[in-house]
């Protein structure tokens, strides 16, 4: 994805295409808590109108940056719970049951399969979105869970100031409540607090029950507030 801004260095946003559909451009805010103004907006589907798009479609925004979109005329698509979780010495003191190890990049072919098992066609990500996906923070780390020579699950976190982000986890759904999914978490969590975060925040679909249900489970808790993806059609 590139870098544009929107005439001033306080509105910047990355365009690119969602993954594995080239022909729907997508604007991810580089400032998750950015409100954008309808300027702003404009001119982002402007230039992403550039490359013919049959729709352009959002990142995961806050209430406040949606409704700008809104008033420009996309519409929300899908809607994502939010969790947090305050790191103390609560959330570290779990003894994982699987052990986790570094993501390498000869990983990533047999990664970019199991996320599309684990969403489906049209929320997974391909290898370059996943690249993004650790590009949008300063910090990031990425571990796997082998099982039996193949890679069970993985998760790509990211740390910026007082906040870490549980970014992108998935299991394989033969690999499921095995505590591949606990073990990524905690792994997650222990490295945010030791990088100096407060808390951690996660999202996943609002109707994802199993998911909320492995969270919650985990001691986040349900933030009041949803995000939504929007879209527009642009031809």
């Amino acid at each position: 994805m590139v870098p544009v801004d929107a005439g001033d260095t306080t509105a910047r946003a990355r365009l690119g295409t969602w993954p594995h559909e080239p022909d729907i451009a997508q604007i991810v805010l580089l400032d998750h808590h950015m409100i954008p103004t309808a300027g702003h907006v404009q001119r982002w589907v402007e230039l992403a109108q550039r490359s013919d798009p049959r729709s352009i479609r959002t990142g995961a925004l806050f209430p406040p940056a949606a409704a700008a979109f809104v008033d420009a005329g996309f519409e929300v698509i899908d809607t994502l719970a939010l969790l947090e979780i305050t790191l103390d010495d609560r959330s570290a003191r779990r003894r994982p049951l699987a052990s986790t190890q570094r993501m390498r990049t000869s990983h990533l072919p047999e990664i970019v399969a199991l996320d599309r098992d684990a969403f489906g066609d049209g929320w997974s990500n391909d290898e370059r979105a996943l690249r993004d996906i650790t590009a949008a923070t300063p910090r990031h780390r990425s571990r796997v869970v082998l099982r039996d020579g193949h890679i069970a699950g993985f998760a790509i976190s990211g740390q910026s100031a007082g906040s870490g982000y549980l970014q992108r986890l998935a299991v394989r759904p033969d690999a499921r409540r095995r505590g591949t999914a606990s073990a990524l978490v905690d792994d997650a969590l222990r490295w945010m607090r030791r990088r100096g975060a407060g808390r951690a925040l996660v999202n996943t679909a609002a109707d994802n029950e199993a998911a909320i249900a492995l969270y919650r489970r985990l001691g986040f808790v349900l933030r009041p507030e949803s995000l939504a993806i929007l879209e527009l059609a642009a031809r």
